[in-house]
């Protein structure tokens, strides 16, 4: 921490402060069945199956095209302009250049695709995407949209439209509200609430709202607060410069393993062996929601293996446990309960994938 003044000591006005600002938190989020831990988290691909079943009008449910109407609402098209007849949708749908679109949804008259991206970034061929929906559905017109927690639109894809999950749950409660309100409760409503309510609570973050007491709790005690979050920032810092100082230490590889926090989940490092993208994950007991685990998380996502590095790496998956997904896979997930274990462990971690696949110079993925 030589670029920063030393952390601030620890007052006594200070652990007052922490003692109160239990009076003004804001309170916990409704807890649903999708919050379980494993069943959806902050994961792409499970998300997109459950959006897929629900955009199908004849999915199975009783919902019609209600997740669907929210949709095209956000995309600023009138959905009583659209047909919702003979709609399928497909999730992981296969490109001529072996790549996957999230998911596709056609009607009668109409195509839309959906890139979903919920923890990372961009990275798709969004342009090969659109040029092979226009060469197959030729006759239907096309809707290209990416929707993630920010619903910020890429400068580089124009005619992909953005759309937050904020104003995605808007929309699909207005369209829930006029829907179903003269229809008996069914279970699928019931499911289909709960997974609204988790898509708020987990992805799109809306900004909490101050009251009086808050904020003249706040201005009452500047001082202090400022302190703890310095605290906390050199906290964050430390952290960071430990990982990358450790995997240069004991990895015997020339690399700088730079460490960034993302979206206040996790601390990240982006990784290159060859085209392979290796992104090493570290998530603190302070990333967690208020009611989940106390626990030091790490894993790996690996993403652009090539089918002979995608072979070598099953005998990984077997012992260290991962999923291998269409986009990638994540591999050797574990909790620990302690900081220096869990920085340990994410070291093995790395040098075991460096010394699986090689170390070839790094270059940009394709």
């Amino acid at each position: 921490m030589s670029d920063q003044s030393p952390a601030p000591a620890i007052t006594e006005a200070m652990k007052r402060l922490l003692q109160e600002v239990q009076n003004y938190a804001f309170p916990l989020k409704e807890k649903t069945f999708f919050s379980i831990e494993g069943i959806i988290g902050h994961l792409e691909n499970p998300t997109t199956e459950l959006l897929r079943f629900f955009m199908a009008p004849d999915g199975g449910h009783d919902l019609g095209p209600l997740f669907l109407r929210a949709f095209f609402t956000c995309l600023g098209e009138n959905p009583t302009d659209i047909s919702f007849d003979d709609v399928t949708a497909v999730p992981q749908v296969q490109t001529e250049d072996r790549k996957f679109i999230d998911l596709l949804v056609r009607g009668s008259n109409w195509v839309l695709l959906i890139e979903n991206k919920i923890g990372a970034q961009i990275n798709n061929p969004l342009d090969s995407y659109k040029v092979q929906a226009e060469r197959n559905f030729p006759r239907r017109t096309p809707h290209f949209a990416i929707l993630s927690p920010d619903g910020k639109k890429d400068p580089d894809f124009p005619q992909w439209k953005a759309v937050s999950y904020q104003n995605y749950c808007n929309a699909l409660k207005s369209e829930f509200t006029k829907t179903v309100f003269d229809h008996p409760i069914s279970k699928w409503q019931v499911f289909a609430r709960e997974f609204i309510v988790h898509l708020e609570n987990t992805l799109d973050n809306p900004a909490m709202k101050m009251t009086k007491e808050r904020t003249d709790f706040v201005e009452a005690n500047l001082r202090e607060i400022r302190d703890l979050k310095k605290l906390s920032d050199c906290y964050t810092e430390d952290l960071l410069r430990e990982l990358s100082e450790r995997l240069q230490k004991e990895l015997p590889i020339t690399r700088k393993f730079q460490f960034y926090e993302k979206n206040n989940y996790a601390f990240y490092c982006d990784e290159y062996i060859g085209k392979l993208w290796l992104q090493l994950f570290f998530q603190t007991p302070a990333h967690w929601s208020p009611d989940s685990h106390r626990d030091f998380v790490i894993a790996a996502w690996v993403k652009n293996l090539t089918e002979e590095q995608r072979q070598r790496a099953e005998t990984l998956l077997l012992t260290k446990g991962g999923d291998l997904e269409e986009g990638g896979q994540w591999v050797g997930e574990r909790h620990y309960n302690d900081r220096p274990t869990a920085v340990i462990e994410l070291c093995k971690l790395a040098k075991e994938l460096f010394d699986l696949w090689g170390n070839e110079p790094p270059s940009s993925p394709a």
